[in-house]
């Protein structure tokens, strides 16, 4: 008999890993600006999928992310963002990238870091009548990179100094400030407030506004200049007359004076 052969059979390629396009899974909460308060963290994860593990980028504003305030932390399956305290220039729009070969999947997120806004500018008492004092100032210098909400208008009486708030989101940059006390003098101050709350600081007037007790006012007499350029004259000179001892009588004459002349 002969040996047994070992008879070679067709060559089977090992299968490769099977591959799943990557797709990244944004939360809802992240696909419209996020806004943190300057010092708060930022935490942000996006799950992904795909297979193998895709590689992760992360940019700002179009560039690599630079410096050791922002981090980023990948796993299996997501990838964080983290800001351990947020400041305003981490304000941006980031972009999140997971890639296998030539297949990627992109997202887009944007950062709004808020602030208290700086007080208004240029406060001015414009006008002062009555029991009414107005007030004009100017928009604030730094917003907060958020939208101001309105202004918070204050008095205070100089003898006391304890502010009374008069006006409370308030949107126009001019008021008038009614029911003040006669004889009082007053200090007035404005602060500015958006989402994140009121500036620490306000704009104050420098001097104290009196309101004036009401008086009589003397108006002199307004007298006509006299014209002396012509002297007055008799018309009618007076006349001798004879009465009886007893009896009314009367003498008469005329004078000739001229506009404005002596009388």
């Amino acid at each position: 008999m002969e040996p047994l052969r070992a008879v070679a059979g067709p060559h089977l390629a090992p299968h490769s890993a099977p591959t799943e396009r990557p797709r990244l899974q944004l939360p809802r909460h992240l696909r419209q600006t996020i806004q943190k308060k300057v010092g708060e963290p930022v935490n942000l994860l996006i799950p992904f999928q795909g297979k193998p593990r895709p590689q992760v980028t992360w940019t700002k504003e179009g560039q690599p992310l630079v410096g050791e305030e922002v981090s980023v932390r990948n796993s299996p399956t997501d990838t964080i963002l983290f800001i351990r305290a947020a400041r305003r220039v981490h304000s941006g729009t980031y972009q999140v990238t997971v890639r296998i070969e030539n297949m990627e999947d992109k997202a887009t997120l944007v950062l709004q870091v808020v602030d208290k806004p700086s007080p208004p500018q240029d406060l001015q008492v414009t006008e002062a009548w009555g029991l009414n004092v107005a007030l004009e100032w100017k928009p604030p210098q730094d917003d907060g990179n958020t939208e101001l909400w309105g202004y918070t208008v204050q008095k205070a009486d100089k003898k006391t100094m304890e502010w009374f708030t008069v006006l409370e989101h308030y949107r126009r940059t001019h008021c008038v400030v009614p029911e003040l006390i006669i004889g009082n003098g007053y200090y007035f101050r404005v602060f500015s407030q958006n989402t994140v709350g009121s500036s620490d600081r306000a704009a104050t007037t420098k001097e104290p506004v009196f309101i004036p007790r009401p008086g009589i006012t003397y108006e002199p007499p307004n007298y006509k200049a006299l014209d002396f350029s012509e002297a007055p004259s008799f018309t009618q000179p007076l006349v001798n007359r004879s009465v009886i001892a007893g009896y009314n009588t009367m003498l008469c004459c005329a004078v000739r004076v001229p506009p404005g002349g002596a009388r």
